[in-house]
């Protein structure tokens, strides 16, 4: 089937657990959703076993270009819901959440090893609660690591818990109000109270085995009423969503007097097995990325996988033009042969306007260079301004009885600094001493200190240095001097 690069839209929904890998493909077009292919997979949790399903699923899957959408359901460590303080700034509850998640971390035994997250929740115009799902990095990065060797990144990753009740978001008695979805995560069972179609309360049930439906289902009545009580609704007024034919629902319909209803897709032609129901709603989320703020795919795997899929995109788009690319030129081409003196004015013009975009490259070239020079002019004469300076600066505090040899300077790493090294004699340590003070008092020395200072010897022949004498003293001195 022909796809639309950049308007139809796929999601593969990948669930995983120890045991089998399960699949669903949805093409999304304008609010359109068609299933493309679905299907699960046996392992045995190996890597080499695991990678190998991976590999089987891409090899049914129809589209070449998709998005991942990863729910992990073994990776759930915990979900907390709690009320947020009320206050009227904004500023106090984001605080409360910031201390909350922290302390939340540190309850763990190694906060590094989990993925914490959170959502908040508006439940009425003074009052909200906050959604909090921990995940086990570990087990993540278990399934993520092969995914990535195969060129795979999850652009949203969950385990699920919320997303089931997202499988409903088309279905109009879900969205009328208040409504409950049971929900399983592994070896866990919730309850999930959706306003709209968004989250709004959770709630976790004791039992999630098959054996257990019946408990969670009684344990999930009782948390209905207590919702129902809470924002003063008429008794067994929600309706409880089960992930299960509506068909099998008549086994647990005296446990409860509220209605009971089976996951329903409408317009879709094929029937959805209960089992793909949290895998849908994890798609849907994928497709709705503002339904929660719950999303524990990293965001370097979230950047991977938007441009492996444009660039799949891409390579779709331009298949598709090369057609009408081609008959296109074919045109171009025979009506430039019937206008062909137009072509050869416009080459005229063309090589026009070439001579003068040289011309004004020559032109620009030149400036560049009188530029350059400008600039290097300008160094030397703040060099020169700079040497002459310094010059200044010595001569000014240099003593009768001393003399230089040497004057070096090289600029220092870091500010607007020079180091100025000086080497020469003095008649005594008291004139070295002396200078070094004259030094130290101007304004423009930074530090200033002696680094050698040495009584002048003899030669083994007698005779000294031209400009030592017999009482001579050989120095070396560095200042630091800053404008």
């Amino acid at each position: 089937m022909l796809k639309l690069p950049f308007l139809e839209h796929t999601v593969v929904g990948l669930e995983i657990t120890s045991e089998l890998i399960r699949w669903v493909e949805l093409d999304k077009l304008g609010s359109r959703i068609t299933e493309s292919s679905k299907g699960e997979i046996l392992h045995n949790n190996g890597e080499v076993s695991y990678k190998g399903a991976v590999e089987e699923m891409l090899q049914q899957i129809k589209a070449d270009a998709f998005v991942l959408a990863l729910s992990i359901p073994d990776a759930l460590v915990d979900v907390l819901i709690e009320e947020v303080p009320y206050s009227e700034e904004e500023e106090e509850n984001e605080r409360w959440v910031a201390e909350r998640e922290k302390g939340l971390f540190l309850s763990y035994e190694d906060p590094d090893a989990v993925l914490l997250q959170y959502h908040l929740i508006q439940v009425d115009e003074e009052s909200k609660r906050c959604l909090f799902q921990v995940l086990d990095q570990g087990i993540c990065t278990k399934y993520t690591s092969v995914l990535e060797e195969l060129g795979l990144f999850p652009k949203y990753l969950t385990a699920g818990v919320v997303d089931t009740g997202y499988a409903q978001i088309a279905n109009a008695p879900f969205l009328e109000g208040m409504s409950g979805v049971v929900s399983r995560s592994g070896d866990r069972a919730f309850l999930l109270s959706y306003q709209h179609g968004l989250v709004h309360n959770v709630f976790e049930c004791s039992g999630s085995s098959d054996e257990d439906w019946a408990l969670v289902i009684q344990e999930a009545d009782s948390y209905l009423k207590t919702e129902e009580a809470s924002y003063d609704l008429g008794m067994d007024s929600i309706p409880l969503f089960i992930p299960a034919r509506n068909h099998h629902l008549d086994q647990w319909a005296g446990l409860v007097s509220r209605s009971l209803e089976g996951f329903v897709i409408p317009k879709r032609k094929e029937a959805v097995s209960p089992s793909y129901m949290p895998i849908e709603g994890v798609c849907n989320k994928t497709f709705y990325p503002e339904l929660d703020a719950f999303n524990f795919s990293l965001p370097d795997q979230q950047k991977e996988a938007v441009l492996a899929n444009d660039k799949k995109e891409t390579l779709r788009l331009s298949i598709l033009l090369f057609a009408p690319l081609i008959f296109f030129a074919l045109v171009t081409y025979a009506y430039g042969k019937v206008l062909d003196y137009r072509l050869v004015e416009s080459n005229q013009i063309m090589g026009q306007i070439g001579d003068k975009i040289e011309e004004v490259t020559e032109k620009r070239e030149h400036l560049v260079a009188t530029r350059d020079e400008f600039l290097r002019a300008r160094n030397m004469l703040e060099e020169k301004e700079s040497s002459a300076f310094l010059f200044e600066l010595v001569s000014k505090q240099i003593p009768d009885q001393v003399w230089l040899t040497k004057l070096t300077t090289q600029p220092e790493s870091t500010g607007n600094l020079i180091q100025l090294n000086l080497m020469g004699y003095a008649r005594s340590e008291q004139a070295v001493s002396g200078f070094l003070q004259q030094l130290e008092r101007a304004d423009e020395v930074r530090r200033a200190g002696l680094v050698v200072s040495q009584k002048e010897e003899e030669n083994r022949n007698g005779n000294r240095n031209s400009v030592s004498g017999p009482s001579t003293i050989r120095f070396e001195i560095q200042v630091l001097v800053g404008s």
